[in-house]
């Protein structure tokens, strides 16, 4: 009983793996490309973002050193 047990359950295994290789296949056939658009379409935004992030980041370091120069000059008068 036992050993008929195993090779039903064999059996359906081995049925199920014989399915299951060609979906896999076809799945990764379908993905390759929607993944390669992806990192083309990513790349190209990072690049963008980095591009913006880049001019804020320079519109905030001279705006905050005229501010600090505003604080310093302000400031100043008041050490002893």
């Amino acid at each position: 009983m036992r050993k008929d047990h195993k090779a039903k359950c064999a059996a359906l295994l081995a049925d199920y793996e014989a399915k299951r290789k060609p979906l896999l296949a076809d799945y990764e056939a379908k993905r390759k490309p929607l993944l390669a658009d992806y990192e083309a379409k990513g790349a190209a935004l990072w690049a963008d973002y980095e591009a913006k992030r880049t001019a804020l980041l320079a519109d905030y370091v001279a705006k905050r050193a005229a501010l600090w120069a505003d604080y310093e000059a302000k400031r100043k008068p008041l050490d002893i």
